[in-house]
């Protein structure tokens, strides 16, 4: 009988809890994604439900910044951030965005001359990158571009990375190397 009056009474407890602890929803906090990548510059919105609102947000790490509405603005680099999502029980969540670098493509050499063969190096967004000639003399073979060889002159490319985005850039070559050195000699 002891035994069977304690379970009742163990039954009828949350009638007499306050008001707080008697909760009619402990549904958990989720977010929409936890884990993103995004480009540099671009915002994304934090999509919260379950938990008790209000909602908080603030950045545990990395470069980009946070709005009181969840909207997260990356920065113009290349970052790994954690946000943290908390409600008003303290529940949190942790959010992890990768932030992509701007697109870009070097040279190598730099300052070419009509004799050498450019190395083109793309960096930032997702490779692998395809590389084109967008305008200008010279032809290119994957990532090396051979100038034309009897005129100087400003070749455009374009880089594109496996998400389709893209990055244009020009490169000027010259007809000779930029320093010439003339030794005279005596005889």
């Amino acid at each position: 009988g002891l035994l069977l009056g304690m379970m009742i009474s163990f039954q009828n407890c949350s009638k007499d809890l306050p008001p707080d602890l008697n909760k009619t929803s402990f549904t958990s906090l989720s977010v929409g994604f936890e884990s993103a990548t995004v480009d540099s510059g671009s915002t994304r919105a934090i999509q919260v439900s379950g938990g008790r609102p209000p909602y908080r947000y603030r950045i545990l790490s990395g470069l980009g910044t946070i709005a009181t509405d969840g909207t997260y603005l990356a920065p113009g680099q290349q970052s790994e951030d954690l946000v943290e999502v908390r409600d008003a029980d303290d529940r949190t969540k942790i959010v992890s965005i990768s932030v992509l670098g701007p697109l870009t493509i070097s040279f190598s050499p730099s300052a070419p001359t009509i004799h050498d063969f450019v190395t083109l190096s793309a960096s930032g967004g997702v490779g692998p990158y395809k590389f084109a000639i967008k305008a200008g003399l010279g032809s290119l073979s994957g990532s090396i571009f051979s100038p034309s060889a009897f005129y100087p002159a400003t070749t455009s490319f374009l880089v594109t990375d496996s998400q389709g985005r893209t990055r244009e850039a020009s490169l000027s070559v010259s007809a000779y190397a930029s320093a010439i050195s003339i030794y005279r000699y005596s005889g």
